[in-house]
């Protein structure tokens, strides 16, 4: 019994695979760290996970990759837009390759978008999210994904106090 309690009650790193529920919606927030491995792992979470909403993914750029860094970010492109993702929005400078290869990969562009940076993509995401939907956040830790989990969980409280 006392193991069931401890391991009932355990809590796994912040922004490591943490599924929080804010308002109905579920983000997966793995915003901690992403390499083309991690990034990968954590693209085929969200699309094994139940859900009765849309399956939307935030990924933001990868560092420290070095010379194939561009490629690696293509990579992921190609698996987020075969993947049976709803939408994707993808933040930072070199995840722009990820939203373009997702949509050379057949994912319909009005389903993909491309913001500058984090601040940029906390203006609209908070907004067209609704219950039911499951969100994945992954980054590395210089997009500041984690910022974007604070302004989703903001808009919901919005919304729930003016109703």
């Amino acid at each position: 019994e006392e193991i069931y309690a401890g391991l009932n009650s355990a809590h796994g790193p912040d922004m490591r695979l943490q599924l929080q529920s804010i308002a109905g919606i579920s983000v997966l927030n793995d915003a901690y760290n992403a390499n083309p491995a991690s990034m990968k792992a954590a693209l085929e979470t969200v699309c094994g996970l139940p859900t009765n909403g849309r399956r939307i993914a935030i990924l933001g750029d990868m560092r420290e990759l070095g010379d194939s860094s561009d490629d690696y970010h293509r990579e992921i492109g190609k698996l987020a837009g075969t993947s049976g993702l709803h939408a994707l929005v993808c933040v930072g400078s070199k995840a722009k390759l990820i939203a373009e290869s997702a949509c050379a990969a057949g994912m319909p562009v009005d389903r993909v978008s491309h913001r500058v940076d984090v601040r940029a993509a906390a203006q609209v995401v908070p907004r067209w999210l609704r219950p039911g939907d499951l969100v994945l956040l992954k980054a590395s830790r210089a997009i500041h994904l984690e910022d974007l989990a604070v302004a989703i969980s903001t808009s919901a409280q919005h919304r729930q106090a003016a109703s």
